[in-house]
């Protein structure tokens, strides 16, 4: 019995190596972060473009100083830059973790862009009348409640 215990013994031995070797390689995969910053052709940062890793879910927006640290699954990534009224970058990571993106404008694009309540629209998506309020239509109304 002693030859079974041993080959048994070998047979964990190797699965828990296997199964060991198989979680650090899944750890250390979504350890490279890529950081960086976004600006646009006058050295102003971008507040709020987006940065995406291309193929996953994985994404950020830029700080106040136009700033952003993004996780990403590997060194051979690439990362998209978008922002309306610029152009959209895509960039290879090829193993850098430091980026100084400069958005270019697109002009073109940003009439066909209407902002409704809480996101954004194409122009010919949209199918309902669109208003614009002002402060001086609020000052008109005294009270909303007569009893106030």
């Amino acid at each position: 019995m002693k030859p079974l215990q041993t080959e048994n013994s070998s047979w964990r031995k190797v699965l828990t190596l296997a199964v060991g070797l198989a979680c650090t390689l899944d750890v250390a995969a979504q350890n490279f972060n890529v950081k960086g910053s976004v600006t646009d052709q006058n050295g102003e940062p971008i507040i709020g473009a987006t940065i995406m890793e291309e193929g996953t879910k994985n994404g950020v927006v830029t700080d106040i100083d136009g700033h952003f640290t993004l996780p990403v699954t590997s060194a051979k990534s690439r990362i998209r830059v978008t922002y309306i009224g610029y152009k959209t970058q895509e960039i290879p990571v090829a193993g850098k973790s430091d980026f100084n993106v400069k958005l270019q404008e697109d002009a073109a694009n940003l009439d066909e862009v209407v902002v409704v309540g809480y996101g954004t629209m194409d122009k010919k998506e949209l199918t309902s009348a669109v208003s614009h309020v002002s402060s001086k239509n609020f000052t008109q109304v005294a009270s909303v409640d007569p009893s106030m």
